[in-house]
């Protein structure tokens, strides 16, 4: 399979949590067990506090954000 992240569409991340936030899968469900997605905000737009069963890493490529771990800003 052809694997190119380029002719992926980006769909909205968690619409019943998120607004304004889409992502493109890196590496299909099928492949593994690790979840890595791109993911882009639009101006305004928001990922609410939450909890997850896995870890996040964040680089920011453009603009500015904000993350929490626990009660701490990053």
């Amino acid at each position: 399979m052809n694997y190119l992240i380029d002719e992926k569409e980006w769909k909205q991340t968690r619409p019943n949590l998120t607004s304004k936030v889409f992502g493109k899968s890196i590496i299909p469900q099928e492949w593994s067990d690790a979840k890595m997605v791109i993911t882009k905000v639009e101006p305004g737009g928001e990922f609410p506090s939450h909890i997850d069963k896995y870890h996040h890493i964040f680089f920011f490529l453009e603009g500015t954000g904000i993350g929490w771990i626990v009660d701490k800003e990053y």
